[in-house]
């Protein structure tokens, strides 16, 4: 061999070695299983440091892990409905640049594929500082232990995302989402599953148009909406906003104000930290242990509330009130407004309570008879001290009256039901 020859070989050997050096190590195998042919392809990426893996127009299923490595490992199993071997063979060519990287960011397009006998399922292990953007026509997603962000859309499976660091914003279209320990800000979406959440320390929306909504441990703000599902919430330290049009809704442990709603539900609440606020368009409402002041409305139900430490405005259109108000701090708001169209009130205050009272009943049922029984000395609306029993038939009754040198209103007023107002057994 002459120098020259000796030469130019050197250098093509060299320029063949940079080129294996800058592609990703890969590997594949084809295999006829059924109807099917089905490729086993590996790919590996080197990375120096955080990076985003994008996987866009795939049909199938992602699972995205982490670990220790400097560097991104796919593993993809491509299921193709062809007739030929030379056909599946011409996918994976052209499947082949899909993958590609740039820096530390990795990209799978699925572009070349978009027809449903092609589906895929990636399995994936990247360094944990990595995100990821993930967009599939259809499957399942799952991610876990990553400290990126998670941006994810699915077209037809559930979404699972455990121990995410960075911002999550995911949306599916027919499936449940599932977030377990997120420490960033959380923006959630199904048009058909539950939503199931977990330790979610930042700031919280999700909202679902036929499922239901469970979340447990939260710190930031949260709001979650469901057209046709329940909504339970617990051990929440951010303001809540929770609306249903066909649930019951459950809140305990919340140290913050709640703002409630459900248009076909119950609602049932137990040591609020701020003021509540609760409506029911067709349901009871029940609960205790309010720090702030309580609105609560329902169009068809009972309202029953103990141990209040706030003021407090109930209505219902068709059943009974109770009320129980333990309040230690008589400069904070303690005004009381009760009214309902068709039941009883029961109003239980400390005794040393400052107040103005009054009560009053409209009868309308003249074969029944109804009173204002108060452990409170109260005028009555025929002149007399006190309170005694009296049937009084098409007309009001009503009796008022300054507790403690008097402060605050309490109004209470229902039709056809009595009205008691006791002092508090303390």
């Amino acid at each position: 061999m002459t120098a020259n020859s000796f030469t130019r070989a050197s250098m093509l050997a060299v320029a063949v070695c940079i080129l294996l050096s800058v592609q990703p190590a890969s590997a594949q195998k084809l295999t006829k299983s059924g109807r099917y042919y089905v490729a086993d392809i590996e790919k590996t990426f080197k990375v120096t440091g955080a990076g985003t893996l994008t996987i866009r127009g795939v049909s199938g299923s992602v699972f995205v892990s982490s670990w220790e490595r400097s560097e991104v490992q796919i593993k993809e199993i491509k299921k193709m409905d062809v007739f030929t071997e030379k056909e599946a063979e011409t996918v994976l060519e052209r499947s082949e640049s899909s993958y590609r990287q740039q820096g530390n960011d990795i990209f799978v397009d699925g572009e070349h594929s978009r027809r449903d006998w092609v589906k895929s399922k990636f399995e994936v292990w990247a360094p944990k500082s990595f995100s990821v953007d993930l967009d599939t026509r259809g499957g399942d997603i799952r991610v876990s232990n990553l400290t990126g962000t998670a941006n994810i859309q699915t077209s037809g499976g559930d979404i699972a995302l455990n121990e995410i660091g960075g911002e999550i914003d995911a949306r599916t279209s027919g499936g449940d989402i599932e977030v377990s320990g997120a420490e960033k800000e959380v923006s959630l979406r199904t048009s058909g599953g539950d939503l199931e959440l977990r330790r979610i320390l930042g700031p919280l929306t999700g909202r679902t148009s036929g499922g239901e909504i469970k979340l447990t441990e939260s710190q930031g703000e949260v709001k979650l909406h469901t057209s046709g599902g329940s909504i339970e919430i617990d051990q929440v330290r951010g303001e809540v906003e929770a609306h249903t049009s066909g649930g019951d809704i459950v809140v305990t442990d919340a140290t913050a104000s709640v703002e409630v709603q459900t248009s076909g539900g119950d609602i049932e609440f137990r040591n609020i930290g701020g003021s509540l606020e609760a409506e029911t368009s067709g349901g009871d409402i029940e609960g205790k242990a309010v720090s702030g002041d309580a609105r609560v409305s329902t169009a068809g139900g009972d309202i029953e509330i103990h141990d209040l430490r706030g003021g407090v405005e109930g209505k219902t259109a068709g059943g009974d009130i109770e009320v129980e108000m333990t309040l230690q701090d008589f400069s904070k708001n303690h005004a009381v407004f009760l009214r309902t169209a068709g039941g009883e009130i029961r109003l239980t205050i400390p005794e040393k309570l400052p107040a103005s009272i009054r009560a009053e009943i409209e009868v309308e049922d003249r074969w029944e008879s109804y009173d204002i029984y108060s452990d409170f000395p109260l005028t009555s609306s025929d002149g007399s001290e006190g309170v005694k029993s009296r049937r009084k038939r098409g007309r009001r009754i009503s009796s008022e009256g300054a507790i403690n040198g008097g402060g605050d209103p309490i109004e209470l007023f229902t039709r056809d039901g009595n009205i008691y107002i006791k002092k508090l057994a303390r």
